[in-house]
């Protein structure tokens, strides 16, 4: 694999062509100062490995050159996937060994670790926004209008009148009152 952009950082290729280069263009008797890519291949120092142009040919190649001429979409979207870290390796944080799992306990108000198991007895300690936001089927941001509908179908889901056989009906309205409440007050606050 050819290196991209720490070639352009350690040497930079040359910004001059060699005196009195004509330009690579068919029967072109102009001097070619302007360099063009030979391939996405050939992207390397020498001046041999660019085309030296002069300025009404050059604009011409640059207009109609593609970087990603003869790749299929997968590869495609894979180069481009890996031009975002520049070709270095990445990994989900949650990815990582379960030994180097981050220990310790905080506040996680936009889900960044949510690829942990979560623990209900210590979440519900740790972030109760968190929970009534999983409770009520939100992300955040999320408007007042969303709330409310959320809310009312999980209310008529639940509601112990349509739920006299479920026992559990009755506490799952309070959590989510609590909820409705919690998240009602985070809008107020401006967090939203």
């Amino acid at each position: 694999m050819f290196r991209k952009f720490t070639q352009w950082f350690d040497n930079p290729p040359p910004k001059n062509a060699p005196d009195n280069h004509p330009c690579d263009y068919q029967n072109c008797v102009e001097r070619g100062i302007y360099r063009a890519p030979k391939s996405r291949h050939q992207l390397d120092k020498g001046v041999n490995d660019w085309h030296w142009l002069c300025l009404g040919h050059v604009r011409d190649y640059n207009s109609s050159w593609n970087y990603y001429t003869n790749m299929s979409e997968t590869e495609i979207v894979n180069e481009r996937q890996s031009d975002i870290t520049w070709d270095r390796p990445t990994w989900s944080l949650g990815d990582q060994p379960q030994n180097k799992i981050f220990q310790y306990k905080f506040e996680d108000p936009f889900g960044f670790f949510e690829s942990q198991p979560k623990n209900n007895s210590v979440n519900n300690t740790i972030n109760p926004n968190q929970d009534a936001l999983d409770l009520l089927g939100l992300r955040i941001p999320f408007t007042r209008e969303q709330l409310q509908k959320n809310y009312r179908q999980l209310v008529k889901k639940y509601h112990p009148d349509t739920n006299r056989d479920n026992p559990e009906a009755e506490e799952m309205i309070r959590r989510l009152n609590q909820a409705y409440s919690r998240l009602q007050k985070m809008g107020e606050e401006g967090f939203l």
